[in-house]
C-alpha cells in the first residue's frame, strides 16, 4: 500500500469516552470519524489503557481495527478546530500515513472536555502539544 505524505479531512463527530471493564482497569479515549470507513470514509481513535495495559502507552485506532498501533506518534498537536497527528517511522509504516489533518468544528464545552480528555490520554507523552 502507498505512504500518503498528507491525509486531511472533516470529522462530522468528535467523542469523548471512558469505559470501565474492572475495577483495575479502564480505557480513555478521544475519537474522530467521518462517512463509512467501508467506503472512503475515515475513523481514527487515539486511547489509553488504564491499569494493567497502561505501559504501552497511546493507542491508535484507524478505521474499525484496520490499525491498532502503540506508541506510534512523533508529534501531536491540538489546537481548537483541527489536529495534526505526525507518525513516526513504525507509524508510518502502520497506518500508512506520515501526517494526519483532522479538521473538526464543536462548541466551546465540547472543546474543553476535548481539551481535558486529550490531557489524559497523552499524560505520559512528549509528543502532545495544546496549541
Amino acid at each position: 500500500m502507498d505512504i500518503k505524505n498528507k491525509l486531511e479531512f472533516k470529522s462530522e463527530f468528535v467523542d469523548l469516552d471512558e469505559v470501565t471493564y474492572t475495577p483495575d482497569y479502564s480505557v480513555i479515549g478521544i475519537y474522530f470519524g467521518e462517512g463509512d470507513p467501508q467506503k472512503e470514509g475515515q475513523h481514527w481513535n487515539f486511547s489509553l489503557s488504564l491499569g494493567e495495559d497502561e505501559d504501552q502507552g497511546v493507542c491508535t485506532i484507524r478505521d474499525v481495527n484496520r490499525v491498532i498501533l502503540y506508541k506510534g506518534i512523533a508529534q501531536f498537536n491540538l489546537s481548537r478546530n483541527w489536529l495534526v497527528c505526525e507518525f513516526s517511522n513504525e507509524g508510518i509504516q502502520e497506518t500508512n500515513v506520515k501526517t494526519l489533518v483532522i479538521n473538526f468544528d464543536i462548541d466551546d464545552s465540547k472543546w474543553k472536555s476535548l481539551v481535558d480528555m486529550a490531557k489524559r490520554v497523552f499524560v505520559h507523552e512528549s509528543c502532545f502539544q495544546l496549541n
